[in-house]
């Protein structure tokens, strides 16, 4: 016998202890929010004019932008930042100064209960620099990585994105540069979630396309897994993570070029259109994505499409975990697609007309892997970060009277195994519920 009740906040699962021995159920936690710019501001993809002065050339965002979005069911921020000016030598110390101020918005905003999702803001570059070559070896990129999991490895409201947009690179190379980064986040012992971007500045629309193949863009050449020789969809798939607690970063802007950089967008239904594609790729091989860059202006028909492709994310809960909207942030004056209140530190800050186009959705996702085992009598699951996981049990479902077993444990990304007491010779039936809460 088994009963799955649907909570707005939790999922209860119910199993009789006699005649159960499988049962599928869980919950993902949901994200919804805003890139907050600023610490990214002040240079170009090749890393000019770096590091700058802060305050001058760039800036860090504000607790009054995090306590307004809060305040408008928002639970994640992005937060665009520099390597450089974070580490300003390769394999060397974090800059002090930088690292406060990066470690005081972090740990501020996380006490808040909202996310903070980490996001070296570099395009796969160092000083304009790529990735995996002698100036900027994979090494430096897992000592940069290194040290940002030891920093935030206790905090499971902070999550690790690994890069903006890699581009003008090869994808397959991209790919080792992640894995290795990956590698080195979990031997600090970090079971954070990790996104993982793709190659062609992560786009949805051109998740199956091979733009930085050796081969022709026009090339025909399949790869192992059956994509197309230096596609997302062929080199994505190789993404290793030991605890399997990753999603796939996706971009995707709602202009004729897809760049998000013009006023117009092409319809109302252009989001939905551009994310099919990669949608299947994904539901296809079991994978996860979050929306991390999205935006639109203020007429009429991004307004509609900013509205299409929240609600096609939400529909799709077993893909989609989520989004973040390009971008707030205190710089960003009257840039067309901002989300920044006027008025933001005043008592009464104006909303901006593309917030009210966001669709949020927290209904929990039902689980794929938790199962009660009589044999060795526990349940064997893996957890989720922001989520806390507690057995109870009862010998009748007449009264409302579960008691809790052991103490509640906090999920970090990780295979668990909760032990459970077998019944007393006494009694003729024993329920046990695994019971999960969004922290």
């Amino acid at each position: 016998m088994i009963i799955l009740s649907n909570l707005v906040k939790n999922i209860l699962i119910f199993a009789l202890f006699s005649c159960t021995t499988a049962l599928f159920a869980d919950t993902q936690q949901r994200f919804f929010g805003v890139n907050l710019a600023g610490a990214d501001f002040g240079t170009g993809q090749n890393g000019e004019n770096l590091p700058g002065t802060f305050g001058r050339e760039y800036i860090y965002p504000n607790q009054d932008e995090v306590d307004y979005f809060a305040s408008k069911r928002m639970n994640i921020v992005r937060l665009p930042f520099r390597w450089e000016r974070l580490q300003k030598s390769l394999n060397d110390d974090f800059d002090s100064a930088e690292l406060n101020r990066l470690k005081s918005f972090v740990d501020t905003t996380t006490e808040k209960g909202v996310f903070v999702l980490l996001d070296p803001h570099n395009y796969a570059r160092y000083h304009g620099n790529v990735i995996g070559t002698n100036t900027v070896p994979f090494t430096a990129f897992a000592d940069f990585w290194g040290r940002l999991a030891d920093l935030f490895k206790d905090n499971p409201r902070v999550i690790f994105g690994l890069m903006n947009e890699p581009s003008r690179m090869r994808t397959d190379q991209w790919r080792e540069a992640a894995n290795i980064a990956i590698a080195e986040i979990r031997e600090r012992n970090a079971g954070n979630l990790i996104l993982v971007p793709g190659n062609g500045f992560t786009g949805g629309h051109s998740w199956l396309k091979n733009f930085y193949a050796d081969e022709s863009p026009n090339s025909s050449a399949l790869g192992p897994n059956g994509y197309r020789v230096g596609s997302n969809a062929e080199e994505m798939l190789n993404i290793v993570d030991p605890l399997n607690n990753y999603a796939f970063d996706i971009h995707q802007y709602l202009d004729s070029d897809f760049s998000g950089t013009n006023t117009s967008c092409v319809d109302a239904t252009i989001g939905s259109r551009s994310l099919a594609e990669v949608t299947t790729w994904m539901r296809k091989h079991n994978q996860r994505a979050f929306l991390g860059e999205f935006g639109g202006g203020r007429g009429s028909t991004c307004l509609d499409a900013i509205r299409n492709i929240t609600t096609y994310m939400n529909d799709r809960p077993d893909v989609w975990i989520g989004w973040s909207y390009w971008a707030a942030g205190p710089w960003w004056d009257e840039y067309f697609s901002t989300l920044e209140p006027l008025n933001i530190s005043g008592n009464n800050p104006t909303d901006r007309p593309q917030l009210a186009s966001l669709v949020f959705s927290f209904t929990p996702v039902i689980p794929k892997d938790v199962a009660l085992s009589l044999e060795s009598q526990n349940f064997t699951f893996t957890s989720e970060l922001g989520l806390t996981y507690q057995v109870q049990t009862t010998t009748t479902l007449e009264q409302n009277d579960w008691s809790n077993v052991g103490a509640p444990i906090s999920g970090n990304g990780s295979l668990l195994q909760i032990g459970i007491p077998g019944m007393n010779t006494s009694e003729v039936q024993r329920f046990y519920r695994l019971r999960v809460v969004a922290q």
